[in-house]
């Protein structure tokens, strides 16, 4: 460190004046050599959508996306990743900061994050959209826990994937929190999953699940069991498609989903197609999902169209 004198006056000022600024240009080249670069990449996409049964106004929108990444190694041989996504002009819409561990996995914290029962809620393969989304019943489909502010721990030990969420008070005052496991069976394509967790302070969530690939098909089972204490409002979520890459630019899929309420006769039956097709930088992807039964009521319905083409950058 040094110091200047400013009392000091003549030669002896001058020398000491260049030799502090000569340090501080010294240093300041010295923190831009070890200062961190951030990537830069983003999508601009245009949609048309059609709600037929809501009947909203204009079909048309225009979406985007950038995301910064970034990472680092430490002294000890961990690393250090981040990432932050700005959508539609607004504020970060997704974030995390990753703690990688080696053999010992990664720690995750940040905003939309995903780990647990809500890795594993909806895992049936898709070329674009699942047969629910964008649906009026779309939220008694997926796990009600929230991924804001959460912790998501992820690691694979003898060929066992292992993943785990913590979200403190997540459900209002009450804590978010489950734990999964995956399993690939050698060489036969077929993979295992289950999870299970709480989501806040009364309701208890299971998924089970199965994914099979055979060359360019992929076929996805799962069931998720959603128990609430001290009401009749659990319901089993069965959901099943499959996907087919009809070589490496066009994919297709078709998929259901049906949720069986227990204080309900009706169940709510999902089912869509989705296509897409990638030309470089462009993809061109369709979806159309129908819904009958939304929230066990007889009679409700919903359809929806969406035709996306994006742009990546």
């Amino acid at each position: 460190m040094f110091i200047i004198n400013i009392n000091n006056k003549g030669e002896n000022m001058n020398k000491w004046t260049k030799a502090g600024l000569t340090a501080l240009s010294a240093s300041l080249v010295s923190v831009s050599a070890n200062a961190g670069s951030l990537d830069v990449a983003g999508t601009a996409s245009i949609t048309f959508h059609s709600d037929q049964a809501a009947g909203h106004g204009n079909p048309y929108s225009h979406n985007e996306s950038i995301t910064f990444t970034g990472s680092g190694d430490l002294d000890n041989g961990m690393t250090i990743d981040y990432s932050h996504t700005y959508m539609n002009g607004s504020a970060s819409t997704a974030s995390s900061l990753k703690l990688g561990m080696g053999d010992g996995g990664t720690l995750s914290y940040g905003v939309s994050q995903s780990g647990g029962v809500r890795s594993y809620d909806s895992v049936i393969p898709t070329a674009k959209e699942e047969a629910w989304d964008d649906l009026a019943g779309e939220a008694n489909v997926v796990s009600g826990q929230s991924g804001d502010d959460s912790f998501v721990y992820s690691g694979s030990f003898g060929g066992v994937d292992f993943s785990a969420q913590y979200t403190k008070n997540g459900s209002g005052n009450a804590s978010d929190s489950s734990v999964g496991a995956s399993y690939t069976i050698g060489d036969t394509g077929l993979t295992i999953g289950y999870a299970t967790g709480e989501d806040g302070s009364n309701t208890d969530e299971d998924v089970t699940y199965a994914k099979f690939v055979l060359g360019g098909a992929t076929i996805g089972y799962s069931k998720m069991d959603v128990s609430v204490s001290s009401s009749t409002n659990d319901r089993e979520v069965v959901q099943y498609g499959a996907s087919f890459a009809v070589n490496e630019n066009l994919s297709v899929s078709y998929g259901k989903a049906v949720v069986d309420f227990d204080n309900s006769a009706t169940d709510q039956e999902s089912s869509g197609a989705s296509i897409s097709y990638t030309m470089g930088s462009i993809t061109a992807a369709a979806a159309s999902n129908k819904e009958t039964g939304t929230g066990g009521t007889s009679g409700s319905e919903d359809k929806m169209t969406e035709v996306t083409v994006s742009f990546a950058f």
